[in-house]
């Protein structure tokens, strides 16, 4: 199938999938349903290889401390294991993903506006649906960190995280995690290897005249702008 050669192309050979994908008028549908499927299979397979439950519980406790009790943890452990919570957890991606990809190419479609871009906003949604293609790597290093690590003494939101955050240890009882804790996190290697598969397709959005500058620059901003609002929550709520 196309899609998924140039799935795989835009990992090994970036410039001309997003050439084929540009001139061919390739639909996003195709990759944005395997983003869904490796969701979906991926969570199934943490959530039985994980106690979902001890695993909440023990960060809620470990960000309130001595405020939650072995009782509450308990509850707390019994209601996510529940097969409803499981099943709701395992599908989440049905809606989230399709979502992040209409808003991102959004954004992008509104920022390449600004340096002259007439490409239709399908046509970035489909850039962007192929380019994120290195987060489903990301997916699988994730899985492989469960059955390696104590994942209810990680930090979720760094489970399969190629960062500097992970030769940092996170500071015991706090609800959000300090500044240069989140700054580190999001260095991940796989959200640096998306951008630069977004400069490099969105260079074929645009006039010749416009510099790889300018459009990394475009590209990002956004993230930049995502960036400093976690490490600004993070200095906030310490």
């Amino acid at each position: 199938m196309r899609s998924i050669r140039l799935m795989a192309a835009s990992i090994w050979s970036p410039a001309e999938a997003f050439r084929e994908i540009l001139e061919s008028g390739v639909r996003p549908w195709v990759p944005v349903a395997v983003h869904i499927l490796a969701g979906v299979l991926l969570i199934a397979v943490l959530i039985s290889r994980v106690d979902l439950g001890a695993m909440i519980a023990a960060q809620a406790a470990q960000s309130q401390g001595a405020n939650m009790n072995e009782e509450a943890q308990e509850a707390m452990s019994t209601l996510f294991n529940s097969p409803v919570a499981t099943a709701l957890i395992a599908s989440t991606p049905v809606l989230t993903v399709p979502i992040m990809f209409l808003f991102v190419a959004g954004i992008y479609f509104g920022m390449f506006l600004i340096l002259g871009s007439t490409a239709r906003y399908g046509q970035y949604l489909s850039l962007t649906s192929f380019a994120f293609t290195p987060h489903i790597l990301n997916a699988f290093v994730l899985v492989a960190l469960t059955f390696v690590s104590r994942p209810t003494s990680l930090d979720p939101s760094m489970l399969g995280s190629v960062s500097p955050a992970v030769f940092m240890t996170p500071e015991a009882g706090q609800a959000t995690q300090g500044p240069l804790y989140v700054a580190a996190g999001s260095l991940n290697l796989f959200t640096i290897w998306v951008l630069v598969l977004l400069v490099i397709a969105f260079k074929r959005v645009v006039s010749r005249r416009t510099s790889t500058g300018a459009v990394s620059v475009a590209v990002l901003t956004p993230w930049l702008v995502y960036v400093l609002a976690r490490v600004g929550f993070a200095a906030l709520a310490r």
